[in-house]
């Protein structure tokens, strides 16, 4: 066996050891962005006539990316003021086109028969009613995807512990709210962490037999035409105290694997993305190839497990990402920012990612003693973090197409751009008309654009 690199003993180190996996992953990285991310195509623009609009000036501007980016909701309407809130929307709105919706059943409905679903429930920290969530994604053209349907750990308490009282309780769970939000949400985490429930909690929790399979029915059931995501722990990307990913025999992938020959209705895939360091030192351990640390930080050990979970011909989605921030210095809050544009880089080449979700928006509201990692995107008193400024660059600037031209005496423009929806906005003779397109891997040689709002030719 080949001797491992020894773990980085400095930032300074780590930053090179971080340099090092970027060069080795850099061309395939660049590579796969072009192919997957990009497309050319030339558009042909015609007039009310159907005639060619000939030196038409038009400007291109991308609306919608290839891929979703988002973050959880949960501190919607809880920062404190009004002030606050409004500035918490608008922070999030500039960044994101996903908001992560929080079904947690002990927390939607604390008492039986009560559940928090409309907008004007009771306050509850880091869980906004249902429909005030709804509201703020309809308010910001924002697409919901709820979280988690089946999930052990939040069980309500009133939950019958008898098997048949269980399921039935769960049955009607799901059917009251596939009656409220079906076809109003089009992603759903049906199953979570069912890896961890019996690392976490007493494997005699009540849940209704066999309850992934079951959940996974039930919700097919009550959720006609929703996308049905699988959502699993960190360890998916690694099993824990090896430096290798296992492949077939990683657990997270047998699981996958026993269920769609089961004939499961997974839809998708979710693979949540926690560093949960609380020394700076374990972080840097994540890029060293240890033996005994999962290698999260090296860019082609990453690509390479989302090509195994590729192969099960699923939707992948990184689900919920956390990189700990060790400090309020200048230094510590760049660290952060280079970590994740480093990630986010690494997973947007992926043609199989559907989307990428950081966690928590805000330092220290997270679960428990998760909000010691400062793993926001903003700081408590909500000023923008470096991490926010990074991410937002890539998703809203580089990762969009802006462009304008005149189109030649055909009505021809070449456009070369990422992949997703447009607004194209077209002068020709007076007239000024903004017609919607897309951009698809599929596109065609010449994508004709229709002014019918602009005189032809005469």
């Amino acid at each position: 066996m080949s001797a491992q690199p020894p773990i980085p003993a400095s930032r300074a180190e780590f930053r090179a050891r971080l340099a090092e996996h970027r060069q080795a992953a850099a061309a395939r990285i660049a590579r796969d962005t072009r192919a997957h991310r990009m497309a050319q195509t030339t558009l042909r623009l015609t007039g009310a006539d159907g005639r060619p609009l000939a030196g038409a000036a038009v400007a291109v501007e991308q609306v919608r990316g290839p891929i979703r980016f988002g973050a959880n909701s949960f501190l919607l309407g809880g920062n404190g003021s009004p002030a606050a809130d409004a500035r918490w929307e608008r922070l999030f709105a500039d960044a994101f086109d996903l908001a992560v919706v929080p079904f947690f059943w002990k927390d939607v409905e604390p008492e039986p028969g009560r559940p928090r679903f409309a907008a004007d429930s009771p306050a509850r920290y880091r869980r906004p009613p249902i429909d005030a969530v709804l509201d703020f994604c309809a308010r910001h053209d924002i697409e919901p995807k709820a979280h988690a349907l089946v999930y052990h750990q939040f069980n309500p308490p009133w939950l019958p512990r008898e098997q048949a009282a269980c399921e039935a309780a769960y049955e009607s769970w799901i059917a009251r709210v596939g009656e409220r939000y079906r076809g109003r949400i089009p992603s759903w985490d049906v199953v979570n962490e069912a890896l961890l429930r019996y690392s976490w909690t007493s494997a005699d929790e009540p849940m209704p037999r066999d309850w992934v399979r079951w959940g996974f029915t039930a919700a097919r059931r009550h959720l006609p035409g929703a996308r049905l995501i699988l959502n699993e722990d960190t360890a998916a990307w690694m099993q824990r105290g090896y430096a290798h990913f296992a492949r077939e025999m990683q657990p997270f992938s047998l699981l996958v694997e026993n269920l769609l020959l089961k004939g499961v209705p997974i839809d998708e895939i979710g693979l949540q993305f926690h560093c949960f360091d609380y020394q700076e030192r374990d972080l840097w351990r994540r890029a060293s190839g240890a033996q005994d640390q999962e290698r999260l930080l090296e860019p082609l050990q990453l690509l390479a497990v989302l090509d195994h979970y590729a192969g099960f011909g699923r939707p992948l989605h990184i689900s919920e990402i956390t990189v700990p921030c060790f400090g309020e210095d200048d230094d510590s809050l760049a660290l952060q920012a280079e970590v994740a544009e480093l990630l986010y880089r690494t997973w947007f080449s992926h043609p199989a990612v559907a989307s990428i979700v950081w966690w928590n928006v805000v330092d220290g509201h997270a679960h428990g003693k998760e909000g010691e990692l400062r793993g926001g995107l903003l700081t408590k008193d909500l000023r923008e973090k470096p991490v926010y400024a990074t991410l937002r660059r890539l998703i809203r600037e580089e990762w969009r197409t802006r462009t304008a031209g005149v189109t030649d005496a055909d009505g021809r423009l070449a456009l070369d751009g990422f992949l997703g929806d447009y607004r194209v906005t077209v002068s020709h003779g007076g007239g000024r008309q903004t017609v919607a397109a897309t951009l698809s891997a599929a596109a065609p040689g010449i994508l004709p654009i229709a002014c019918t709002g602009i005189p032809g030719v005469s």
